[in-house]
């Protein structure tokens, strides 16, 4: 996978059920979620932990998550529902 050809959709939500902001990459014509935890992003930013910051904090850094996001694809590490999740762990 060529990770100079991944483009980011400007599409962002929230999905309550896994307390996740949701964001999606693109490579040709495959779309890719990517989520970051809520508890991850707003600890990182030493924010209330509440899904409204965890998205502000997303938005406000997208690029920084996005980077996240882009060695995690380049280095195939997939959840099994082929997304890609950054946890604290992955944000440094």
């Amino acid at each position: 996978m060529n990770v100079t050809d991944i483009q980011f959709i400007d599409d962002v939500n929230f999905d309550d059920s896994r307390e996740a902001v949701l964001f999606y990459a693109q490579i040709g014509k495959e779309k890719i979620k990517c989520g970051l935890g809520q508890i991850a992003v707003n600890d990182h930013y030493q924010t209330t932990d509440t899904k409204e910051n965890a998205i502000e904090n997303y938005r406000k850094n997208k690029i920084y998550f996005q980077d996240i996001a882009k060695d995690l694809i380049k280095n195939d590490r997939f959840n099994e529902n082929g997304e890609i999740f950054i946890s604290s762990r992955d944000i440094r």
